[in-house]
């Protein structure tokens, strides 16, 4: 990717996130969820079982705000501890969807994104009938909740994959719309570089 990093900014007071996203992003997310709400517009095989554009626009703007994100983490990696984050940004290639979304030093990333009515009402959820097929493919969750209007992303954290079974699954959404989700309000957890040098101690001290 060919934009700075110099937008991605670290909120102090809870320690998310936040990306500017530029003209440069902007296009490259039109490019890519058009091309995907093509490939996928005859399925409803989808979290919510939606399948729109607005969908589409709003899934990408986090995948490609946490792909620039993962680039500043390894800009800090190089420069600070003279250590490499390698970044497969798996959503750019149509041949392995299905798989996770972007592969970081061999940590599998899933990423969800919200706007942010949803995450305030709802929080960060996974639809229980599809936590198996998340939990083949992803080792974490990274959260984001996105503004279109503001061009922006806030990456909120991550959640372990093997965390989510051990929250009870309930209906949320409104009542014309009810979702069978796991809610996992309270297993977000920070997301720094020390989660990608060592994947395995890093859990065990959030543990």
């Amino acid at each position: 990717m060919n934009s700075s990093t110099n937008n991605v900014f670290v909120n102090q007071s809870d320690r998310s996130v936040r990306v500017h996203l530029d003209a440069m992003d902007e296009a490259r997310i039109t490019k890519i969820a058009t091309d995907k709400h093509r490939r996928w517009s005859s399925t409803t095989d989808t979290s919510y079982r939606i399948n729109n554009m607005h969908s589409k626009l709003v899934g990408v703007a986090g995948e490609i705000s946490v792909h620039r994100l993962m680039e500043k983490f390894a800009e800090i990696a190089k420069e600070r501890h003279n250590r490499i984050i390698n970044i497969d940004p798996i959503y750019l290639d149509e041949k392995r969807e299905g798989a996770c979304d972007i592969l970081v030093n061999g940590v599998r990333c899933e990423v969800k994104t919200l706007v942010w009515r949803d995450w305030v009402q709802f929080g960060p959820c996974i639809v229980a009938e599809q936590r198996r097929r998340i939990e083949q493919k992803a080792d974490i969750i990274i959260w984001v909740v996105h503004n279109k209007s503001r061009r922006s992303s806030s990456i909120m954290g991550f959640t372990p994959v093997d965390e989510i079974a051990s929250v009870p699954a309930t209906y949320t959404g409104v009542p014309e719309h009810r979702i069978f989700n796991h809610v996992m309000r309270y297993n977000v957890y920070e997301l720094t570089t020390d989660l990608f040098f060592d994947y395995f101690g890093y859990m065990k001290n959030i543990s």
